[in-house]
């Protein structure tokens, strides 16, 4: 009995530890290339006008979570929103102002100038947070505010 439960202790240290691998293979950007993958991210998302759900199944978790001015959105729910601004958009521009990264995290600040269909503009300043998971984005967090 006493080898079985020995035998229990070091198949779940291996587990452990494999598990503890796996999630540091996952953490694989240094910071310079997760500032890229994020921005890479965007211009694949976000500033494409013709990018579907599968693009954003590239870059974000399917257990992705936003939250967006205190509102939560799972991954489905952040697609449809953004696909929905796709549509009443006809051009956005993101400039950004400060950008930081660790190999699992992404922090900006950044302005986001929109056109809308009817022909109003809408100008954001826009503080997020991004975490990573492998490359892809685990959770999101983002403030904004009107310039006006």
């Amino acid at each position: 009995m006493k080898q079985i439960k020995n035998m229990i202790i070091v198949i779940l240290a291996v587990i452990s530890g494999l598990v503890s691998i796996a999630y540091a293979a996952e953490k694989s950007m240094n910071p310079e290339e997760a500032k890229a993958f994020y921005k890479e991210a965007y211009e694949h998302t976000i500033l494409n006008s013709q990018a579907t759900k599968a693009d954003y199944a590239r870059y974000y978790a399917k257990d992705f979570t936003m939250y967006m001015d205190g509102k939560l959105y799972h991954f489905d729910d952040f697609v449809q929103l953004s696909l929905e601004r796709q549509k009443a958009r006809t051009s956005i521009q993101i400039i950004f102002k400060d950008m930081l990264a660790e190999s699992d995290g992404v922090a900006t600040v950044h302005a986001t100038h929109i056109v809308k269909n009817d022909g109003s503009k809408l100008d954001l300043d826009v503080i997020s947070f991004f975490r990573l998971r492998g490359h892809q984005f685990a959770s999101g967090n983002e403030l904004s505010r009107s310039q006006a």
